[in-house]
């Protein structure tokens, strides 16, 4: 991302300059990303030719940092924009299960997929490595035996 690019980033403004239609590009090429793939792009991947998930996590980077324009924000965020990754990608994934255990009466095995997400491997990691009380009590409160 160049400094024109964060400079739209950082200020609410319309759409008019170069910089103004390469964001526009870019967050138009997330949504396509989304929508074809049903996920948002790692940091290594590409879509048409452009580094789409680089350019997220610089976007990310200027949200910790206090430096994301409102109207940016909840443009991205309509589209399900993670910006605390981790956190976020852990709750949906967690969601997931939850559907999962609806729907089936019970957990997932350790390679079983559940809507294009590793669901039982996730919870295999989770049982190994997680340290967080809280994320064990709701694991728990769904039947993983952690």
């Amino acid at each position: 991302m160049n400094i024109g690019e964060m400079e739209i980033l950082t200020t609410h403004r319309k759409v008019k300059t170069k910089n103004d239609i390469k964001f526009m590009e870019k967050f138009n090429l997330l949504k396509e990303f989304k929508e074809e793939f049903g996920k948002l792009p790692t940091t290594v991947d590409e879509y048409k030719g452009v580094k789409l998930g680089a350019w997220c996590s610089n976007v990310r980077v200027l949200y910790k940092c206090n430096c994301l324009s409102e109207d940016l924000y909840n443009k991205l965020r309509e589209i399900g924009f993670m910006f605390d990754y981790n956190k976020e990608k852990w709750e949906y994934n967690f969601n997931l299960l939850k559907e999962f255990k609806e729907e089936f009466n019970r957990l997932p095995r350790q390679y079983e997929k559940y809507k294009n997400v590793d669901i039982g491997f996730w919870i295999y990691n989770n049982m190994s490595r997680c340290d967080d009380e809280r994320k064990k009590e709701l694991l728990r409160s769904v039947g993983v035996n952690i």
